[in-house]
């Protein structure tokens, strides 16, 4: 009898114990899970939730919905397929192919993912996203479009909370043109410049900020381009808030013809040879460091300064560009200027006009040009 009484009493521990082994893993304190599907499907012995159709997973403040998902109830891990969303706060993540952690809040999402946030967007090909601190690190023709830009690059890691994100070279940032500044609303030359995007690329990597105004830095061959300049440095600063670009390194700054000009009908085409070689002709100039005001297009070069246009070149410590009034300024110890028949100025300030293609020196003027016969 004892012994029937000792085996009966095993086995029911032993049923006990199975069956709460089968029993739904309790959610954590403060949580609750719900699924709804056209079908679903539960192996209690591993604890496995199988759902097809319309399937919307819901773990705490998370939502998943897709076509086919798999729950591991112990785990709290989900595997979705077929149009996957996964919504949590404020931020959506849309691909084909996701995988959930709800323990560590992970996502891994792969074959086109998309995350979206009130004023951002973030394309990849696969990343893996933390929800908890809103890190995201993506790879494979990345985009990620804030209100005023857009940056590009192979893989990037970004802080969506903070609104940071460093890319891999090469990468390439798009400023948004705008409006002209205040002020300058009647110019139409600068409200073309100032609609057209600009665009800044770099072989190396590229760190972005856009929290409270858009900020970017790049090293290892970068390149700065504009509807009326191009440039090339080995590094550059951008900073919407502080209005400007600075280029150091090697600068060598294009400023390109002014057929642009043509085509936004801003000026007539020219009627002549003359007036044809006055639009097209191109002007570099080369210098240690140039700074570009965004909002006026004036800019200022220091460092082995040197401006050259078809024969013509000048050289100083320092250069102002004035773009309203069309006009450069070199200073320095000693500014030359040479022409292409040969004559040569030097002077402590000179003043070149480019739409008059006159110049005016000051201090110390010496001069030389061929006297003709």
């Amino acid at each position: 009898m004892r012994r029937w009484l000792a085996a009966l009493t095993l086995a029911l521990v032993a049923i006990g114990t199975h069956a709460r082994a089968q029993q739904p893993v309790p959610p954590p304190e403060g949580e609750r899970g719900r699924l709804r599907a056209e079908r679903v499907r539960y192996d209690a012995r591993n604890g496995v939730f199988e759902a097809r159709g319309n399937v919307r997973l819901e773990l705490g403040d998370t939502t998943i919905t897709c076509q086919v998902l798999t729950y591991h109830e112990r785990d709290r891990v989900a595997w979705a397929e077929g149009s996957v969303e996964v919504v949590q706060k404020g931020t959506t993540l849309r691909a084909p192919v996701v995988k959930y952690e709800a323990n560590p809040r992970i996502t891994y999402a792969s074959g086109g993912v998309v995350v979206v946030q009130e004023d951002l967007e973030l394309r990849s090909q696969n990343l893996k996203y933390r929800h908890q601190e809103e890190v995201a690190f993506a790879e494979g023709a990345v985009q990620l479009t804030t209100r005023n830009g857009r940056l590009e690059a192979p893989s990037l890691w970004a802080d969506l909370k903070n609104k940071l994100a460093e890319a891999s070279g090469p990468a390439k940032l798009v400023r948004r043109g705008g409006a002209p500044p205040r002020g300058r609303e009647g110019d139409r030359v600068l409200a073309a410049l100032a609609k057209e995007d600009t665009t800044i690329t770099s072989r190396g990597p590229m760190k972005y900020a856009w929290l409270r105004t858009e900020e970017a830095t790049a090293q290892e061959s970068v390149r700065l381009e504009q509807v009326d300049k191009d440039a090339r440095a080995e590094r550059i600063t951008y900073s919407e808030g502080e209005d400007r670009i600075e280029l150091v390194g090697s600068v060598r700054l294009h400023q390109r013809s002014g057929q642009w000009l043509v085509r936004e009908r801003l000026v007539r085409p020219p009627r002549d040879e003359e007036e044809r070689k006055a639009l097209e002709t191109p002007a570099v100039l080369e210098a240690d460091r140039v700074v570009i005001v965004l909002s006026s297009r004036n800019s200022t070069a220091t460092g082995n300064v040197r401006v050259t246009q078809e024969g013509r070149r000048a050289t100083g410590d320092r250069a102002e560009y004035d773009d309203q009034e069309g006009r450069i300024v070199l200073s320095g110890r000693r500014v030359r200027l040479e022409r292409e028949d040969g004559s040569w100025l030097e002077a402590e300030r000179v003043v070149v006009s480019l739409r008059e293609d006159t110049f005016e020196a000051h201090g110390a003027v010496d001069t030389t040009f061929p006297v003709r016969r």
